[in-house]
């Protein structure tokens, strides 16, 4: 069975693993061109490299930093219900 070629159309185009649309973050320096804003303009381009390199995307990262958040268990009952039953 082949893969269609058609299954990776809708990928996001990326540049070393960092998506393009972060680099975007240049157009902010070319209304204030200083050094210190494009420090920090690639400052978040290296982090968006950064957490391609270990797999994350910036939506895979904010799920991950929920589920740290609220934790292990999700309970289908409300705090309400809960805590009315003790």
């Amino acid at each position: 069975m082949d893969i269609n070629k058609w299954r990776y159309a809708g990928r996001p185009l990326t540049v070393f693993g960092v998506p393009v649309i972060s680099f975007l973050v240049y157009f902010i320096w070319f209304p204030f061109p200083s050094l210190k804003t494009f420090v920090i303009c690639t400052c978040v381009v290296l982090f968006y490299f950064l957490l391609a390199m270990m797999g994350y995307t910036l939506p895979v990262l904010y799920q991950v930093i929920l589920r740290v958040i609220r934790g292990k268990k999700l309970t289908g009952r409300p705090w309400w219900y809960r805590r009315s039953q003790r």
